[in-house]
């Protein structure tokens, strides 16, 4: 899942308020995919056991391994399969000119940006609220987690990154078509495929639209509310 999936999952967690009203617990429940973005090379991972060695560690940890449990289970739904493989047989439909030869792979991550798209669409404020806490984020707390798990040797310049990832704050662009496509492509360009050709766009957009139709009578929420109970 994506950066709003994980969002949206995290705050409709039964106890939040209670336990993880922390701006630090919706920094780890996207840290992973934020950390990736910021260096392909590594992986963030922790062991199950989370020590309660702070607060704010504690709820970084907590945000992580939920991330890594919801994916977990996300990828080995019968949600993720059947839809994936819907996507990937909409796309062998229009006849790419630019990555034909990876179409599961583009079926696997655009059914995930397209989740993200979903849920803003249907409720802007939850992108509203998603910055909001990522820009309550203190770069002394960034800098003493990352350097206490050894993930960076700079943790100033994944900080650097942060913020710019809150300034731009790109995932609004989500609802327009060819901005959303655009995103596509670079997530394909950046783990080394081929994004696609601007002639391919018209194509996208007109399969984009059935993916769409085809999440909505499916009701695409389910699948939040499948992880939230194998999370509880």
């Amino acid at each position: 899942m994506n950066y709003i999936s994980h969002y949206y999952l995290s705050i409709c967690q039964k106890n939040f308020i209670i336990r993880d009203q922390s701006p630090y617990y919706i920094f780890g429940s996207v840290l992973p995919d934020l950390f990736s973005s910021y260096d392909r090379t590594q992986r963030i991972r922790i062991k199950d056991k989370i020590s309660n060695d702070g607060q704010i560690v504690y709820h970084i940890n907590k945000g992580i391994l939920d991330h890594l449990k919801a994916d977990e289970i996300f990828h080995n739904s019968n949600f993720f399969k059947n839809n994936v493989r819907y996507i990937k047989m909409e796309l062998e439909k229009i006849k790419l000119k630019s990555s034909r030869r990876h179409l599961y792979f583009t079926s696997h991550i655009l059914l995930e940006l397209l989740l993200d798209r979903l849920l803003i669409k249907d409720d802007r404020g939850v992108c509203d609220d998603f910055y909001f806490y990522l820009n309550k984020i203190e770069e002394k707390y960034v800098n003493m987690y990352l350097n206490s798990q050894n993930f960076v040797k700079e943790p100033s310049g994944f900080f650097n990154f942060l913020k710019r990832f809150t300034k731009k704050s790109y995932l609004y662009n989500y609802v327009c078509n060819n901005d959303f496509i655009f995103a596509l492509s670079k997530v394909i360009e950046r783990t080394g495929n081929i994004g696609f050709d601007f002639k391919d766009y018209t194509k996208i957009e007109h399969a984009i639209n059935n993916i769409e139709t085809r999440l909505l009578k499916k009701d695409y929420k389910s699948i939040f509310y499948e992880i939230k109970e194998e999370l509880a």
